[in-house]
């Protein structure tokens, strides 16, 4: 009795857990790969909890390896593409990733075409959720 009872409470916790998943990924797109190998996931995250989150990790199946990007203005009008170790998922929001501002920048692909190639990406967030992600490669424009 013990056993079935702890196996349906099991069950119950792990249906509701699936069912209030706090990060969401509304849209999606991958630039088409360039001739040295690399190309930008962008990505529109929504995160329904009333807790900030962050994207601390990307895998990339398509890829050898991975890196957070983000524009940044050094105040004269000229932007610098830099490194960052996370980006950051605001409380009961959205993050918009987008050229210009943030993205994943996938390195050490295979040519990807508009049309024909999606990539596959399993996200990390700080909260400990994972999300998987396919996106399609799109020519220059949104999902």
């Amino acid at each position: 009795m013990n056993k079935t009872l702890t196996l349906v409470l099991a069950i119950c916790l792990t249906l509701s857990s699936a069912a209030m998943a706090e990060i969401k990924i509304l849209k999606r797109w991958a630039g088409v790969s360039n001739g040295r190998g690399s190309a930008a996931l962008y990505l529109q995250i929504q995160n329904t909890s009333n807790k900030p989150d962050k994207l601390i990790s990307a895998q990339i199946a398509e890829a050898t390896h991975t890196e957070f990007h983000n524009h940044i203005d050094q105040g004269n009008g000229i932007l610098h593409m830099g490194i960052v170790d996370s980006i950051p998922v605001p409380q009961n929001g959205i993050m918009q990733f987008k050229p210009g501002g943030y993205h994943i920048m996938m390195q050490g692909l295979r040519p990807l075409k508009a049309g024909q190639d999606s990539v596959h990406a399993t996200l990390g967030f700080a909260s400990g959720q994972t999300v998987q992600v396919i996106a399609p490669v799109q020519a220059g424009g949104e999902e």
